[in-house]
């Protein structure tokens, strides 16, 4: 966002951030004219919970070895889609099936990661819901 330069008046920037799923730190650098920056403090915003967003349970996270994709009110049969993505939001990994399906197709790919954060986004059919998991 471009500033204002020797402005003596109360200012406001606004930006909205449409990747925002429940938990997201920010901070804002200011440059001045002679190119020299500052960095604010770090600060921390999360979205409230609703019950739909604790839907999807991953677990255990940090995972190791296998991890468990849980949704809450899937019944048994119905087929779900899940995203894998890293942490610079490049698309790994797709799937549609049932929840066991998708449990077995995604645990044969998660060997193959590397460590790191990952975000795994699962459609049930109505909603999208997203869960940040760590990959040691």
């Amino acid at each position: 966002v471009k500033g204002s330069v020797n402005s003596d008046q109360l200012v406001r920037y606004q930006f909205t951030d449409e990747e925002f799923y429940q938990t997201a730190y920010y901070r804002l650098r200011q440059v001045d004219l002679d190119g020299s920056f500052q960095y604010s403090p770090l600060i921390r915003i999360e979205k409230e919970t609703t019950p739909d967003v604790d839907q999807l349970h991953l677990f255990p996270n940090p995972v190791k070895g296998v991890i468990h994709i849980g949704l809450k009110e899937l019944p048994k049969h119905s087929i779900a889609e899940i995203r894998l993505f890293d942490r610079t939001g490049v698309d790994i990994f797709s799937f549609s099936g049932t929840i066991n399906q998708i449990n077995e197709a995604f645990n044969r790919r998660l060997e193959d990661l590397s460590s790191g954060i990952y975000s795994l986004q699962l459609f049930d059919g109505n909603d999208w819901m997203n869960k940040n998991f760590i990959k040691e």
